[in-house]
Parts: C-alpha cells; sequence; structure tokens
C-alpha cells in the first residue's frame, strides 16, 4: 500500500513573520510612503487625489452585507516652507527621527518628491532604517 504522506517533504513550523512588529511597520511606513508619492503624482499632474477605505455594510432591511468605498483623508507628509519643499517620514502622525534631530528632509522643488519616495523605500526595503524602526517598536511593544 503506497503511503501518501512519504511523497510530501516535512518540515519544523517557522517563525511567522507577518507577528514580527518590526516588519509590520516597515510595510506600514512603506504602504503610506506609496501613497504619498500617488498624491505628489496627482498634485504635479493638476489631479485631485482621492483614496477609499472598504467598508461592510448590512441593509437594516434585508440583512444583505455589501462592501462600500468610504473616501479616505490623508494628509500630506510635505509642505513649502522658505521656497522649499519639507518631506517628513510618518508614523501614527508623528515624524520620525531620521538623524539626532532631525525630522524632516529639504527638497528644492515638488518634482523631486517621488524621487526621494522611491529613494526612502529602497532604504526601508535594505534595512538602512532598521535602527530607527526598532526604537519605534520599543515603544508600541506590549
Amino acid at each position: 500500500m503506497p503511503s501518501y504522506l512519504s511523497s510530501l517533504t516535512m518540515i519544523e513550523k517557522p517563525d511567522k513573520l507577518k507577528n514580527d512588529l518590526l516588519i509590520k511597520i516597515r510595510n506600514r511606513i512603506i504602504k503610506n510612503l506609496e501613497e504619498q508619492k500617488e498624491m505628489v503624482q496627482c498634485l504635479l499632474n493638476g489631479e485631485r487625489y482621492v483614496t477609499y477605505n472598504e467598508q461592510w455594510e448590512t441593509d437594516p432591511e434585508t440583512q444583505a452585507r455589501s462592501l462600500l468605498l468610504k473616501p479616505k483623508k490623508v494628509n500630506p507628509w510635505f509642505y513649502k516652507h522658505n521656497d522649499k519643499y519639507v518631506f517628513e517620514v510618518r508614523y501614527f502622525n508623528k515624524a520620525i527621527e531620521l538623524q539626532p534631530s532631525k525630522e524632516a528632509i529639504s527638497v528644492n522643488d515638488i518634482s523631486e518628491i517621488p524621487s526621494l519616495i522611491k529613494l526612502l523605500i529602497k532604504a526601508l526595503e535594505a534595512g538602512e532604517l532598521d535602527h530607527i524602526l526598532k526604537k519605534i517598536k520599543n515603544t508600541y511593544e506590549k
């Protein structure tokens, strides 16, 4: 009689990477940076930036559930100051200190912000900001 289980490769259960708070923080910041990049692109194209949250709603009469798109308010992480643009990387609406006592990045023109965001995403993915994210992680760990 053939053994079906013998054809499978058995391993020990790995730790779930999803539960690592550092990875969650990194992914959340990357997602928000992508959103900021879309916002800047819309601004450069003269378009209005709108994003939506999905929300389930139950009809009180039929009890049928339907998925609705609700507009979501997104605050920009950039602003104009003294003829330059300032960009802040934020986590839970608080600017992250990228260097000691330095929480913002200055660029000459708003058109430079998308390339700045791409660079920040690459730095996050490469782990260059992990020492900063570990400080954040320590404040949010239970």
